[in-house]
């Protein structure tokens, strides 16, 4: 069996794992009097496969960060389409609300004249209402038609 991820090249069985060997270069805190020796072969292939495996890590690194970026750059974009549909919006929504509070006055305004005019006694009244609205379909008609 691989000790310390040998499968990813670290160490294996015959070698010692990262941390022995860096337990071993760093040494004990403790001891401030321990002497310097040489690196033994294993030492120094731990120490190259660590610093590559940095290397690659930095390189990820540095790819995420500029995907991040990115996507940063995406988002404040994104962002500020929002800001811009929502002043349309709340300015739609006060053009909305303007042109509903009219409608709203308009209709009690005919509602009004309806009763005062729409009596039995106005025949003459019915007959004008009626030709109008056939005059209306027959504008519509012709529209229609002539598309």
């Amino acid at each position: 069996a691989e000790r310390g991820g040998g499968a990813y090249g670290l160490a294996t069985e015959e070698t010692k794992t990262l941390t022995e060997l860096r337990s071993n270069l760093v040494g004990d805190r403790s001891n401030r009097y321990r002497e310097e020796r040489d690196l033994t072969g294993n030492e120094q292939d731990a120490l190259k496969r660590w610093e590559e495996k940095d290397k690659q890590i930095d390189a990820m690194l540095g790819d995420l960060n500029d995907h991040i970026s990115l996507w940063k750059e995406k988002a404040l974009e994104i962002g500020e389409n929002i800001d811009k549909t929502t002043k349309g919006m709340t300015l739609l929504t006060k053009e909305v609300d303007k042109t509903n509070t009219q409608l709203v006055s308009s209709n009690r305004k005919l509602k009004d004249l309806i009763k005062k005019f729409r009596a039995p006694s106005k025949l003459c009244l019915d007959i004008i209402l009626v030709l109008f609205l056939l005059g209306l379909i027959g504008v519509i008609y012709n529209l229609v038609r002539k598309k």
